[in-house]
């Protein structure tokens, strides 16, 4: 009986390797409450305006660019 490391390095041709998952391994993230003051607002506007002053950071139709430097 050969092992399965023996079997991944003699083969000739590509093999797939599957192990059983370990669900209890897996710890979800912890969800933060969301900020009162957002919830004020978006409750004030209708949820017109999604965020407070201190999170909005201005225009939120703004997009992110994210590019590399080049030197």
């Amino acid at each position: 009986m050969c092992s399965p490391c023996a079997v991944v390095r003699a083969a000739s041709c590509p093999v797939v390797v599957v192990r059983p998952k370990d669900y209890h391994a897996f710890v979800p993230p912890e969800i933060e409450p969301a900020c009162p003051s957002c919830l004020d607002i978006r409750s004030e506007t209708n949820g017109a305006t999604p965020w407070c002053a201190q999170h909005g950071g201005g225009d939120e139709r703004r997009g992110h660019i994210h590019y590399e430097a080049r030197p």
